[in-house]
């Protein structure tokens, strides 16, 4: 995750709702060479500023239970 570039503003939108980057099921998170955390989007493949994984979202958010349990579950 380290490679990955760091997302586009123009993809990532301050938002107002639950719908952020830490409730998404695209979120993932991993520790670069120096113990520091970094938070990313794996559908993206691109790292996420400090904080902006709290504040922000895209329009490609997906909420973490449809892919836990799956949509015949969800039914």
């Amino acid at each position: 995750m380290e490679e990955w570039p760091y997302a586009d503003d123009r993809v990532m939108q301050r938002s107002y709702t639950a719908e952020v980057c830490v409730a998404c099921a695209w979120f993932c998170f991993g520790m670069d060479a120096h113990c520091h955390t970094c938070v990313g989007c794996a559908l993206q493949q691109a790292q996420l500023q400090q904080g902006q994984h709290l504040t922000h979202g895209c329009r490609n958010w997906k909420p973490v239970h449809h892919v836990e349990t799956g949509p015949a579950v969800a039914a």
